[in-house]
């Protein structure tokens, strides 16, 4: 019985322990995938500005694709009125992919606050 008692204990014990180390290993993963995110962005943005003799136009860069994509889709947004901005699915419909443009993850940019 006392053995019972012992695992049943144990169990509860590294049940408990696991609930409340899941918000920190939850922070630590989205820290990493935030990083990476940042990281690939800064790398994007270093592609951009280096002066390459291969990339003869500045519109061969990922980047600067992705910023005159939405420059052209803001663009049409304020001409049109945002006639088009109906409905939540609207809000909701991606109109660019960021992974045509380089960017693997659904992050474009970051703020930091001090």
């Amino acid at each position: 019985m006392r053995k019972l008692i012992r695992i049943i204990a144990v169990i509860l014990l590294i049940v408990g322990i696991g609930f409340f180390a899941y918000p920190i290993a939850l922070r630590v993963v989205f820290n990493r995938q935030a990083n990476q995110a940042i990281d690939q962005l800064g790398q994007l943005k270093t592609d951009e500005f280096q002066t390459d003799d291969s990339v003869t136009d500045e519109c061969d860069l990922p980047y600067a694709q992705l910023r005159k994509a939405m420059f052209d889709y803001n663009e049409r947004l304020y001409v049109s009125g945002q006639s088009g901005l109906i409905d939540q699915l609207s809000y909701e419909k991606p109109d660019f992919l960021l992974s045509d443009y380089g960017i693997d993850s659904d992050i474009l940019a970051y703020i930091t606050i001090p």
